[in-house]
């Protein structure tokens, strides 16, 4: 291809050997061998291997491009050579190995722009405010990789990392220190052989921010993944394929509840930028619970083409995610008039902007650190900015020093006093790949972002702050290839402001986009980069209204990204089919004091009762363990000391339905002295002896009527005995559960199960006390309020009927009480039991484990969502309780009864029911039900955006059930 240099910028020649308009130019002639293809790829560049200049290329000159020898048309990673000439044919520079990459899945611009017709784009275009999410990743089954028979290196160690690579038999271990170099590790690993596979599990670091071991950390982490990259590179890995397995612990944090530990954290920055630039390589990034056991499946995750980390909590993985956010406008002033703010690289141009508006809206005092002296660009900034209120001060200190930051923030309070805020600004933007990059640039990059944020959490950490501001980057989520010292520090920033946070810091986090006007990358010829990929710049106004809404809003992070064409978004990795909405706060309501509402239980109930119904409840228990022994040893399944449970399954036909509650019951009777494990086997124990089912009738029959005094006991019994009886003929696909529980689709007996039961009249009680308490509470803070209340599942209105008893004195109060179910017959029953009473009584039908959109709800309509016994019986306890909460406006309470564990009663009745066993989340469940333990309640709700949950009912989990009380702070996912 032919090259000119365009007559704008001749008069710019005599300043370049290479002039980047022809450079630019040689390297568009590529397209050319695109051209005729049935094909489009669209590709990024981001590497070159070798540049050879051997004299100045003249105005007009030519490109000879061609695919490298080891590269072609198919290639992931396109590797050409290009040659400029001058009009002779004289080879003026020589490019070998530039690289692109094909960018998979297609970026959505290209779809937009045109080049690739017949795609529809539904994304969102222009200011996208954005928060980072996990998401819940469904289990398949994938395959193991590394095999077997590959030469695997192991770098770290632990009886969990030994037990995943057990059968593996070409297994060396490779130990690294900080004080190992490059050349070092190469020498280590040539002399181990061809490598398929390497392993790294990253050491587990949980030191405190403000601990200099958290910076020292950063040598066994990050560093020494950079210099085990470089070592593989040197060796000629990166053209070759090779298995990477990278494993953290704790590095990332999946909601509020989850633990950061930020001093690895920056490893996910490297290795998503590596994953971009080694194409050849599979690449899988794990981070792990630092107090569980590793998942089974741990090598049978896939690799993630972007280098994205997979996230292992609670049995269950999770990927990351961006969300739209809708963020509200501020209730009220975000600055103080004439505020002190200390902007660590204020002077840079981001920090310019943000200290206008500071001075501009707020006359407020701004203190400028930066590690420069000086200079007359510093004091054109200052000038000008003087102009709109109080001049910004300069002081020259580096802030990732310790004692030159406490000196300068000595300085500071002296000279003007309590300071309000500070803010992170550092940036140090040295763009290469990771086979061209240096140590010291990758640590410059770095240490901006880990080392400042340590200093500053040492210095100014104990200081009242109205806020913490971090300046962060959407390399955080994207990673770009080229990128990965940057990658690395923003991606620490990033999870150091979520455990600083945490530990009650108002530190807020801000991921920005691309900056066009202002920044390192203010360039004409940047700009015009971007706008061909469909990114705008982000401009001054819009930048500091996000900014102005995120420091007022209950949410620790957002990014900000401007883009100019439909499909960015979604190329970015941002979800189009979920919005994250923060609820404005109405009126002048405030939250209520659940220490007011915990107070408000009643008294636990008479010793002699609570004695008596835990008695019962373990005789019962005895005695149904007997039963069921019996049972299944009629059944055959204890034919033989050493049980075939698969061979007894297909035998008598067992519905698969049943293979959980069988599972269930196996270790149930093992818990009762009945089985012993083998290995991996269960056998009889020798005085395990089954007692003769008559016998066993007999005293089922004797232990009814000793019951009969107890009208509540009855009922239990009952139903007990109708699902009992049928058991066998159940397990064999002879009669179906629903059918003995709900005889002629009838409630009958199932609905008496908790009438005149002193045990649930007291947790209704309770649930009632708090309501009550609640509503006392807002009507002493808005006595002209008209609250709205939700029951979820009410069924046949066992809580509804007690409340809607115990509301009557606030009726004038009450704008309405919404009585759901997913059953209109429910819905039905309430209108002629309950509407006559109650005025404000709507129905209607709501499933909670569904969203709001498209049940005629509306995010943030309710004061109270009230639940008994019903959110447990859903598939995904999270979605759940996400679900629940967006019925609630900003401060709402949600009130829930709840089942604590599992029993034998429960086991033998509705654990009969499909539905019991419905549940996609085992590991937050009581082992063989769908209840959740009160411990794992708290951190749910926790998780999820409440505030720490009352409990009024503790002391009386014994007795089965749970009373929660709870506030969102008005964030609806």
């Amino acid at each position: 291809g032919e090259l000119c240099l365009d007559d704008s910028v001749v008069g710019t020649r005599g300043a370049y050997v290479l002039h980047p308009g022809l450079l630019d130019g040689a390297l568009q002639t590529s397209i050319g061998l695109m051209l005729g293809r049935t094909e489009a790829r669209m590709a990024m560049p981001f590497a070159l291997e070798q540049l050879e200049v051997l004299a100045a290329i003249p105005d007009r000159a030519w490109a000879v491009v061609r695919y490298s020898a080891d590269s072609g048309a198919a290639s992931a990673v396109q590797k050409l050579d290009i040659d400029v000439c001058d009009a002779s044919g004289q080879v003026c520079a020589s490019l070998r190995g530039f690289s692109s990459r094909v960018v998979e899945g297609v970026p959505g611009w290209a779809k937009a722009s045109g080049e690739l017709p017949g795609e529809e784009v539904a994304e969102p275009i222009g200011e996208l405010t954005l928060v980072p999410v996990w998401q819940a990743v469904a289990s398949g089954d994938a395959a193991v990789w590394p095999q077997r028979d590959q030469r695997v290196v192991v770098i770290g160690d632990g009886a969990q990392l030994w037990q995943a690579l057990e059968g593996y038999g070409q297994v060396q271990m490779l130990a690294l220190s900080a004080n190992d170099g490059i050349e070092r590790i190469a020498e280590r690993l040539e002399a181990m052989g061809q490598i398929d596979h390497v392993l790294w599990a990253v050491p587990a670091a949980a030191h405190e921010l403000t601990s200099e071991d958290l910076i020292d950390a950063q040598q066994d982490g990050v560093f020494s993944g950079f210099r085990l990259i470089k070592a593989l590179l040197s060796l000629g890995y990166g053209k070759q394929r090779l298995g990477l397995t990278v494993l953290t612990q704790q590095s990332q944090s999946i909601d509020e509840a989850d633990p950061v530990w930020p001093a690895h954290a920056g490893v996910h920055g490297l290795v998503g930028s590596l994953a971009k630039e080694c194409s050849q390589w599979k690449v899988r990034l794990l981070d792990l619970a630092h107090d569980g056991p590793w998942p089974e499946g741990l090598l049978a995750q896939p690799a993630q083409a972007q280098g994205d980390a997979l996230v292992y909590r609670e049995g269950r993985w999770y990927r990351p995610q961006l969300l739209n956010m809708r963020l509200p406008q501020p209730g009220g002033p975000v600055y103080r008039d004439g505020g002190l703010y200390v902007l660590i690289g204020g002077a840079g141009g981001i920090g310019e902007v943000f200290s206008e508006h500071l001075i501009r809206q707020h006359q407020a005092r701004v203190v400028w650190i930066g590690r420069r002296a000086r200079d007359e660009a510093i004091v054109r900034k200052q000038q000008r900015l003087a102009q709109l209120g109080p001049e910004p001060c300069y002081i020259a200190a580096d802030a990732s020093d310790r004692e030159a930051l406490q000196v300068a923030a000595e300085e500071i309070r002296q000279r003007f006093g309590k300071i309000d805020g500070v803010v992170l600004a550092t940036i140090v933007l040295r763009d290469q790949s990771l086979a061209q990059m240096d140590e010291a640039t990758f640590a410059a990059s770095l240490q901006a972002k880990v080392d400042v944020n340590v200093r500053v959490a040492q210095v100014f950490g104990t200081q009242p702050l109205d806020f913490v501001l971090s300046f962060s980057s959407m390399q955080s989520t994207l990673k770009a290839p080229g990128q990965s010292n940057y990658a690395a520090g923003c991606v620490f920033a990033d999870a150091f402001g979520q455990a600083w946070a945490r530990q009650g810091v108002p530190v807020k986090t801000i991921n920005w986009g691309y900056w066009g006007s202002v920044g390192v990358v203010a360039s004409a010829e940047y700009r015009k980069r971007m706008e061909q990929m469909g990114i705008a710049s982000i401009e001054p106004p819009e930048a500091m209204a996000v900014l102005d809404r995120l420091l007022s809003a209950p949410v620790q992070q957002a990014a900000f990204l401007k883009t100019s064409r439909a499909g960015v978004a979604k190329a970015s990795g941002v979800v189009d089919n979920e919005t994250l909405q923060v609820l404005e706060v109405q009126g002048a309501t405030e939250r209520v004091s659940l220490e007011i509402l915990e107070a408000s239980a009643p008294r636990m109930l008479p010793v002699e009762v609570s004695r008596r119904a835990q008695d019962q409840a373990q005789e019962l228990e005895r005695l149904l363990g007997r039963l069921l022994w019996g049972q299944l040893s009629e059944l055959g399944l204890f034919a033989t000391p050493a049980m075939d449970v698969a061979a007894w399954k297909q035998a008598i036909g067992l519905p698969a339905m049943y293979e959980r509650w069988l599972d269930h019951s196996v270790q149930v009777l093992h818990e009762q002295g009945y089985l012993e494990r083998d290995g991996q086997a269960w056998k009889v124990r020798e005085v395990a002896a089954a007692e003769p089912m008559a016998q066993l009738w007999t005293q089922w029959e004797g232990y009814q009527e000793r019951s009969r005094s107890d009208a509540s006991g009855r009922a239990q019994l009952s139903l007990l005995d109708h699902t009992l009886r049928a058991l066998a003929a159940i397990l064999q696909g002879q009669r179906k559960a629903t059918e003995v529980l709900f005889p002629n689709a009838s409630m009958q007996l199932v609905e008496g199960i908790y009438k005149g039961n002193p045990v649930s009249d007291y947790f209704n009680e309770v649930l009632g006390d708090s309501l009550l308490a609640y509503v006392e509470q807002r009507l002493k803070q808005q006595p002209e309020a008209k609250l709205r209340l939700i029951e979820i599942g009410a069924g046949t209105g066992g809580t509804s009927a007690r409340l809607l008893q115990r509301l009557q004195p606030y009726a004038g109060s009450i704008a309405e009480y919404r009585y759901t179910d997913i059953s209109k017959a429910f819905l039905l029953h309430a209108e002629q039991h309950y509407g006559p009473q109650a005025s404000y009584l709507k129905t209607g039908l709501f499933n909670v484990e569904q969203p709001l959109s498209g049940q005629g709800v509306e995010p943030g309509s309710y004061d109270v969502a009230i639940a008994t016994n019903v959110l447990h019986a859903t598939r995904d306890m999270r979605q759940t309780v996400r679900n629940a909460k967006a019925l609630l406006k900003a401060q709402g309470l949600l009130l829930v009864n709840e089942i604590t564990g599992n029993n034998l009663f429960t086991h033998l009745t509705f654990g009969l029911l499909q539905g019991w066993w419905l549940y996609e989340d085992a590991a937050l469940r009581v082992a063989g039900s769908p209840a959740l333990a009160p411990a794992t309640w708290h951190s749910l709700l926790e998780g999820e955006g409440f505030a720490p949950a009352a409990d009024p009912a503790r002391s009386a989990h014994a007795l089965g059930q749970q009373i929660l009380v709870a506030t969102s702070n008005g964030i609806v996912r």
